[in-house]
């Protein structure tokens, strides 16, 4: 059986916002969200529903990084600039205003439990996050979690900060992408975990032979 949202909760689609587009107003979001949502039209197959809501900070500018594999590089040949600030993991990603996404998620039923904001390469990008987390915190009951980036969050008081605008325990720490590219990163990361493991009262591991 195929289904798009439940017929009670069928929702006009929301217009993408057009022209220049700058985090925090606007954010983009997955295909698969904006279509939970009702915000783009489409359906899922199975019964299946999306729990975790993804965003992505945008500028007028693009992200500044150049990853290899990202649908948001600069150097990518085979595509229009239009479509390049459309994109990300070469799938579209439509942007809305702010504003509109947490209506929808307002409007949700509780559908949605988690949303996810990442940053990119951009020296914006800290302070718009934490502010479009704070929005989320303040007006949903959502979980929250931050993808950052390494070369933008570059201090332990810039994590702390990420920390606080939550309002309760998290951790924020490397990717282990990150950490395979710069190993030298793996002790701090041990030192997040093990403050994960006392505060939910876990045994630390013992070395072997110890």
């Amino acid at each position: 059986m195929t289904i798009s949202v439940p017929i009670h909760r069928r929702r006009q689609p929301v217009c993408e916002h057009t022209g220049a587009a700058n985090s925090p107003a606007q954010v983009q979001t997955s295909l698969a969200g904006a279509v939970t949502l009702g915000m783009e039209r489409g359906r899922f197959s199975n019964n299946v529903h999306l729990r975790g809501l993804n965003l992505l900070l945008l500028y007028e500018s693009g992200c500044r990084a150049r990853c290899t594999y990202c649908g948001l590089a600069k150097d990518r040949p085979e595509v229009s600039e239009k479509a390049r600030n459309h994109t990300f993991i070469r799938v579209k990603w439509p942007t809305y205003e702010t504003e509109d996404i947490l209506a929808r998620v307002k409007d949700d039923c509780g559908r949605m439990q988690r949303v996810c904001v990442a940053m990119v390469q951009d020296h914006r990008a800290f302070a718009d996050s934490n502010a479009v987390m704070r929005r989320f915190r303040d007006e949903t009951s959502m979980g929250i979690s931050a993808l950052i980036t390494a070369t933008v969050v570059r201090s332990r008081e810039m994590v702390e900060e990420i920390l606080e605008v939550r309002g309760v325990p998290l951790v924020v720490t490397y990717h282990p992408a990150y950490l395979l590219r710069d190993p030298r990163q793996k002790k701090e990361t041990w030192a997040d975990l093990q403050m994960v493991m006392r505060y939910l009262g876990m045994a630390m591991p013992v070395k072997s032979g110890s």
